[in-house]
C-alpha cells in the first residue's frame, strides 16, 4: 500500500503501516500528524478479514466506531449478534465486548476510529 500523504511540506499528512495480525486479518494503522496544531483527538486504522475469518473478541476503554467499506459479516456486540454490510457504521461504548466474523463471499474491509474520554 502506498503511504497516503497530502504533501511533505504539509504537517497534516498520514503515514500508513500495514500489519498482519493473524493470517485472516490485515490491519493498516495510520500514524496521525505530528504537528501540535494538526493532532486530532482520535486514532484510525483500516483492517480486512478474509472469508470465514474473524477478529478476536475485543474490549477496551476507548470508544470506537467502525465504518464497513466492503463485504458483510456478523457483529457480536455485548453478546448479541447482528448482520452488518458495506455502508453500515457501528459504535462501541467503552469496555463493550465486540467481535466481527466474515460470513460473506468477499473479504470484509473496515475503517476504525477510536478515542478516549
Amino acid at each position: 500500500m502506498d503511504t497516503p500523504k497530502v504533501s511533505k511540506r504539509n504537517p497534516c499528512y498520514l503515514e500508513a503501516q500495514r500489519i498482519e495480525v493473524r493470517e485472516e486479518i490485515l490491519l493498516t494503522k495510520f500514524k496521525m500528524p505530528s504537528s501540535p496544531e494538526a493532532v486530532p483527538p482520535f486514532n484510525t486504522a483500516r483492517f480486512s478479514i478474509v472469508c470465514d475469518g474473524k477478529t478476536s473478541l475485543d474490549q477496551h476503554s476507548e470508544k470506537e466506531m467502525w465504518f464497513i467499506i466492503r463485504g458483510s459479516g456478523i457483529l457480536n456486540y455485548k453478546g448479541e449478534s447482528t448482520e452488518i454490510a458495506a455502508g453500515d457504521a457501528v459504535y462501541f461504548e467503552s469496555n463493550a465486548p465486540h467481535q466481527l466474523s466474515n460470513n460473506g463471499s468477499i473479504p470484509i474491509e473496515v475503517f476504525s476510529i477510536w478515542w478516549g474520554e
